[in-house]
């Protein structure tokens, strides 16, 4: 006989446990500071907290009972302050599942879309999502952009929420209607089990270039991380850019039982890909070859890399049978996302593209966009993140000074970290020669203007590594930070060029 749901009794059976005192509660969390009376805590452990340490405040918030990992405190059930703990060995394991149950298994009701890669998860979720709705569809979001049913977002301190959060949001999805879910996975988020319990049907890999080795240590790890998202059981469909490195150890690694899709930006092997393209200084012209037709698309976007997402996006929504036809009219109107090779430019002015471009690859795939349009001059200003991967800082130099005709070095997140340290790392590999291309300016704000007012009317100009954010973490405090203002009001001073320097020099 099952044991009535929302007991101790059903709870400790997952673990084939007997509660000392078999009370009922309400719900499950993770995070002490969201327990309210009635509820059970979850101590499991994050990357910098211990559960452990939450447990009195949970229990003054009202928690009836706390499952906890075993601690050299508590080795077998003990009583704190009325409240009964329970060391479990297996519950960071099975804490995603508990949650699942929980919020009432709302993961069954939609179709969960999980889109993982270094590059392209944000694009790829803001397209799919724009093209849903264009559909009629309800859409739910979790991402960069922050999380909420489309387009009303709310913001997200991570790409990948927590796994309480990720949970609670699925279920205020499900109550909302939403049949679509689309997730943004990051290797950080599969590497903390932050998915664990949610039931995807499909999954999007992008690619996989150098990024976030300071957490994961080699190349081979955060792949291995990233390929967690393709071993979730209940998976059904894959679908895999061939574009990139990993293909084939992807592939052999995806279990025969899903079905897999492929997408290139030219290899008539893949089931979708575009045999031709055009750029345009606002548009692009495709022509889409998919198993279900072929279309020619001219969404306003740029970049080759912009492309790649698009076609990703047609072939998840070729898999679930929306018709190319009512497809590519919605394409053609797509937005780009917020800070992702966004223009700005006033009449008589340098063009100006802001790029959250953060990582070598990503920084190589702007500028090859922007010297496609056989511009004149084009200028790369760029920091890096501190605190973050030093073994990149170099390599987007390399890229910097390859693709473009001038380098301005300056701050980006420096966090807790010197700029001069994130300057020398930039620069460890550079000749001579190739530091006379760089202008070094360590304040952003200024680094920005002086490049604009020092720039000819027929130059572009790529600020990279922002993009979306209006922050700046700077010793220690995030400070508001709003590259597009900054440009716009550089482009007042554009005119008055030689009273802007002459007030400058005098501070």
């Amino acid at each position: 006989m099952p044991f009535q749901k929302n007991t101790m009794q059903y709870l400790l059976n997952h673990f084939k446990q007997k509660p000392v005192d078999n009370v009922s509660y309400i719900g499950l969390s993770t995070d002490s500071r969201l327990i309210e009376p009635g509820w059970i805590f979850l101590a499991i452990s994050g990357q910098q907290q211990k559960g452990w340490d939450f447990i009195d405040q949970a229990i003054d918030l009202g928690a009836v009972a706390v499952l906890t990992v075993p601690h050299s405190d508590c080795l077998k059930p003990m009583k704190k302050k009325s409240c009964w703990i329970y060391p479990l060995r297996d519950l960071e394991a099975k804490a995603g599942d508990l949650l699942h149950d929980s919020w009432g298994l709302p993961s069954q009701y939609m179709s969960v879309i999980g889109i993982t890669g270094t590059n392209g998860k944000t694009s790829s979720s803001f397209f799919l999502a724009q093209i849903l709705q264009g559909l009629s569809q309800s859409v739910g979001l979790m991402g960069t952009l922050g999380l909420g049913v489309y387009p009303l977002l709310e913001t997200s301190s991570n790409t990948t929420p927590s796994l309480d959060l990720v949970h609670r949001t699925l279920n205020r999805f499900h109550q909302s209607g939403v049949k679509w879910s689309l997730l943004e996975v990051t290797s950080h988020a599969l590497a903390q089990s932050r998915v664990s319990g949610v039931q995807f049907e499909t999954a999007l890999w992008t690619n996989l270039t150098q990024d976030h080795l300071d957490f994961h240590g080699t190349m081979t790890e955060y792949f291995q991380a990233k390929l967690q998202l393709f071993k979730i059981p209940g998976l059904k469909v894959a679908i895999i850019n061939l574009d990139n490195d990993y293909v084939t150890e992807i592939l052999n690694q995806i279990h025969t039982t899903i079905k897999v899709y492929s997408y290139a930006l030219k290899n008539n092997k893949a089931d979708v890909w575009a045999a031709s393209f055009q750029q345009y200084s606002d548009h692009m012209i495709a022509n889409v070859h998919t198993p279900w037709g072929q279309i020619i698309i001219r969404p306003r976007l740029l970049g080759q890399f912009n492309l790649s997402n698009v076609l990703g996006v047609i072939a998840i929504l070729g898999h679930y049978q929306f018709p190319l036809a009512a497809i590519a009219p919605i394409i053609n109107q797509i937005q780009a996302v917020p800070g992702r090779m966004n223009s700005i430019q006033h009449t008589g002015t340098p063009q100006v593209i802001i790029d959250y471009a953060h990582t070598p690859d990503a920084l190589k795939k702007a500028l090859a966009t922007l010297n496609d349009l056989k511009v004149s001059k084009l200028i790369c200003l760029f920091g890096c993140g501190g605190e973050r991967d030093r073994k990149k800082r170099p390599l987007m130099m390399r890229e910097a000074l390859l693709g473009s005709t001038h380098v301005v070095l300056t701050e980006d997140n420096s966090r807790n970290e010197s700029f001069d340290q994130i300057a020398r790392d930039a620069m460890s590999q550079l000749t001579d020669e190739q530091r006379t291309q760089i202008g070094v300016i360590d304040n952003r704000k200024t680094a920005i203007e002086e490049t604009i007012l020092k720039s000819d009317p027929s130059d572009i100009i790529l600020i990279a590594g922002k993009g979306h954010e209006l922050y700046q973490i700077k010793s220690g405090k995030t400070l508001p930070f709003n590259e597009t203002e900054i440009v716009n009001l550089a482009f007042e001073q554009y005119k008055n060029r030689d009273d802007f320097f002459k007030h400058t020099k005098s501070k």
